[in-house]
């Protein structure tokens, strides 16, 4: 159990939203409180591994420090491409068919170049 002087050294703990949460007792959460409250536990903040110790526990299992969940698409220039072809397509309907006949032409050749394309 911390004392009143031990408390007043501790730095403030922040909340989810940056104010400041009261220590102690005050300070458990959730269903910790009641079990606390009775003594059934140590009330405190949780023990966390540090980044380093996490990573060394991973490699040590095998696995590695890279996460194996999915990956946001990589940068790619073919969506651009694809857009002033598009642009381009409809400008051609308007003004002159050579003009369309360039923008479709870019149009399959952005559709195949993001298709085809490697990581």
């Amino acid at each position: 159990m911390i004392n009143e002087e031990e408390q007043k050294d501790r730095p403030p703990i922040e909340g989810p939203r940056g104010e400041e949460k009261p220590q102690g007792q005050d300070a458990v959460d959730g269903d910790r409180g009641a079990a606390a409250r009775n003594g059934a536990i140590a009330a405190g903040p949780p023990k966390q591994e540090s980044q380093s110790t996490a990573t060394e526990k991973r490699e040590a299992a095998g696995q590695s420090s890279r996460s194996k969940g999915p990956r946001g698409p990589h940068p790619s220039l073919w969506p651009f491409v694809l857009a002033l072809a598009i642009a381009l397509a409809c400008l051609g309907v308007v003004t002159h068919p050579a003009v369309l006949l360039l923008g479709a032409a870019l149009i399959v050749v952005a559709i195949v170049g993001w298709g085809l394309e490697r990581y």
